[in-house]
């Protein structure tokens, strides 16, 4: 579990850092792309059940992807809104729902392997669905709607 925690740290921060250099739309991919690994990593550790290095990967990768799309979503919310507490009220009733139904669909799978792999790739499929829609998410620059692919902070710097 202490890799989850650097992946928290880790992610938390170069997310920030990628946010702003590529731009939201580019972001949200990057974190389609990193629940994808994360879910490829947590789904070979459940197809060998063996304790190894590939263990702490997967808690490190899910704690990366777990705080960058946190802090990509706190963007969002706290940047393309006029209100700035119904977003973050939304978002948190959202979450908590979402994980009582996963904690109640979760308790239905037995410890059968074959069953818990195929839950979780289903949720992993979930998962990239409802990153990678922050991508088609109309992105507010200046009070105005703004094409985000091209006004990254890199684009902003070389021109």
């Amino acid at each position: 579990m202490v890799g989850l925690g650097i992946g928290e740290v880790v992610g938390g921060q170069c997310m920030g850092l990628v946010n702003d250099w590529i731009g939201n739309r580019r972001t949200s991919l990057v974190n389609v792309f990193l629940v994808f690994l994360c879910f490829a990593c947590t789904c070979y550790n459940i197809s060998v059940l063996n304790f190894d290095w590939t263990t702490y990967l997967m808690c490190f990768l899910w704690g990366l992807q777990d705080s960058a799309a946190n802090i990509h979503c706190a963007s969002l919310m706290s940047f393309q809104f006029v209100s700035q507490s119904e977003p973050f009220g939304v978002f948190n009733l959202f979450q908590g729902f979402s994980l009582f139904i996963f904690e109640f669909i979760q308790t239905m799978v037995d410890e059968d392997p074959n069953r818990y792999l195929s839950y979780t790739v289903a949720v992993g499929i979930l998962g990239m669905i409802a990153t990678g829609t922050t991508y088609w998410f109309p992105y507010i620059v200046d009070g105005e709607e703004k094409d985000d692919l091209n006004n990254s902070r890199f684009e902003r710097a070389a021109s």
